[in-house]
C-alpha cells in the first residue's frame, strides 16, 4: 500500500510541476500537500473498508462451510473475529431478552438493519435541503413554461414536490444507509446459511434421523423418518428470506447505484 501511494504522490507532483511551469517554485506546495494528504486518506479509507469486509467473511467461512484451516490461520482468524459484530461475542444475556434461540437471533439481525434504514430515511427527510427542492421545482416550472405547456407547469407545481423531496432526502440518508448495509451484510448472511446445516444424532443406525441444527441443538431438523419438523421449516423460511434480503438484494442495490452513477465515476466527478 505504501509503495503504490508513494508512486502516486510522485506522479501527481510531477504532473503538477509540468502543468504550471510559470508559477514560482514553492508557491503551490501547500495546496499540493493538502491534496496529497486528502488523496492518501481516501485511499487508506478504501483499503481499510476492503480489509474489514474481507475478514468479516473470512472469519465465518470455516464454521459456516466446515472448512478446516491450519492452526496459524485459525489463530489469526480467531483474533480478528471481533469484526463480525455478532451478538454472541458481546457477552450479553441474550436469553433474558428472548434472543437465545437461533430463530429469534436471526430475526433480530435481519430486521434491526432494516429498522435502522427506515430511521435513517426519516432523519434524511428531516435534514434534506428544502431550498434545493424549491430551486429544482422552480427550474422545472420554468422549463415547462418555456415549452408552452401550462398544464405541465401546473402539474409540476402540485405533484412533484413530494417526489423531489423524497429524492433529496434519499441522497441525504444514502451514505449512512450504505454503512448500515455494509456492516450487516456479512453477519446476517453467514448466520442465515447456518440454518441449513444439520447433524444426525446417530449416523450409524438405519434411520435418517433424528437430526438437530448445528447452530441450535434445540431445533430438530427432521425426525427418524426423514420428515422435516414444523419448527425447522419456520427457521429455514426465515433464513431463506434473510438470504434474499441480504446476499441477493444488497448486491443488486449496489449494482443499481453503480449503474446510475457510472458516468460520474468514469469522469472522476461527485456522485451525489
Amino acid at each position: 500500500m505504501c509503495s503504490s501511494d508513494l508512486l502516486l504522490f510522485a506522479w501527481v507532483r510531477k504532473r503538477k510541476r509540468q502543468g504550471q511551469p510559470s508559477q514560482k517554485v514553492g508557491a503551490p506546495r501547500r495546496g499540493l500537500v493538502a491534496r496529497l494528504v486528502m488523496l492518501f486518506k481516501r485511499r487508506l479509507k478504501i483499503k481499510l473498508k476492503i480489509a474489514f469486509s474481507f475478514y468479516q467473511i473470512a472469519t465465518k467461512v470455516g464454521e459456516t462451510y466446515m472448512v478446516v484451516y491450519p492452526s496459524s490461520v485459525e489463530a489469526t482468524l480467531d483474533f480478528l473475529s471481533f469484526v463480525n459484530l455478532e451478538l454472541d461475542g458481546l457477552g450479553l444475556p441474550l436469553a433474558c431478552v428472548s434472543l437465545g434461540s437461533f430463530r429469534n437471533k436471526l430475526l433480530f439481525l435481519m430486521l434491526a438493519p432494516l429498522g435502522m434504514l427506515l430511521l435513517t430515511k426519516a432523519i434524511g427527510w428531516v435534514r434534506h435541503d428544502r431550498d434545493e427542492v424549491r430551486r429544482e421545482l422552480e427550474e422545472s416550472s420554468r422549463q415547462a413554461s418555456s415549452a408552452s405547456e401550462p398544464s405541465a407547469s401546473l402539474s409540476v407545481g402540485r405533484g412533484s414536490h413530494l417526489r423531489v423531496s423524497l429524492k433529496h432526502s434519499t441522497y441525504t440518508a444514502l451514505p449512512m444507509m450504505l454503512r448500515v448495509t455494509f456492516l450487516a451484510f456479512p453477519a446476517v448472511s453467514s448466520l442465515a446459511f447456518k440454518a441449513f446445516r444439520c447433524d444426525d444424532l446417530d449416523s450409524n443406525d438405519a434411520f435418517d434421523g433424528p437430526a438437530v441444527m448445528n447452530a441450535d441443538l434445540a431445533v430438530i431438523c427432521w425426525d427418524e423418518y426423514g420428515d422435516h419438523t414444523e419448527q425447522y421449516t419456520r427457521v429455514t423460511t426465515i433464513a431463506a428470506m434473510a438470504i434474499l434480503a441480504y446476499p441477493v438484494a444488497v448486491p443488486l442495490c449496489y449494482l443499481l447505484l453503480f449503474w446510475k452513477v457510472r458516468r460520474n465515476v468514469w469522469k472522476g466527478e461527485e456522485t451525489l
